[in-house]
């Protein structure tokens, strides 16, 4: 039982740092520990270079993603990579809906509605 979980670990590790993501460093090279940077694919994605200088890709929390510009997870309706793409943030916090592209919810201010049309701000 502990060999099958390892070995499902082990492949699943194996398909994530083997997979064909263009930010990723190429196999054989090394990052600088400690560093991050966007996964171009899933902008709730990111890379954080491990112990031992290799990339580990990492996921955000809900209703976050990765933010190039201050280097962590941000508000999704802050992150300019995920503008483009449609999404309901209030549904997370039990809105009713969204129209005309905004959504009837608050923000961390306090303010009503995020827009969520694409590559508008």
């Amino acid at each position: 039982m502990q060999l099958t979980k390892t070995l499902s670990l082990l492949a699943a590790s194996l398909s994530v740092l083997l997979a064909p993501v263009t930010a990723a460093p190429a196999p054989g090279t090394s990052c600088h520990v400690g560093a991050s940077w966007p996964d171009h694919h899933d902008c709730h994605k990111f890379f954080e270079c491990a112990a031992g200088g290799h990339p580990v890709r990492k996921t955000c929390g809900p209703g976050t993603a990765y933010s190039p510009e201050i280097g962590v997870c941000d508000y999704e309706w802050k992150v300019r990579s995920c503008r483009a793409h449609s999404w309901t943030h209030g549904a997370e916090e039990g809105a009713s809906g969204s129209h005309s592209g905004w959504d009837k919810s608050k923000n961390e201010k306090g303010h009503e509605g995020h827009w969520s049309g694409a590559g508008r701000h």
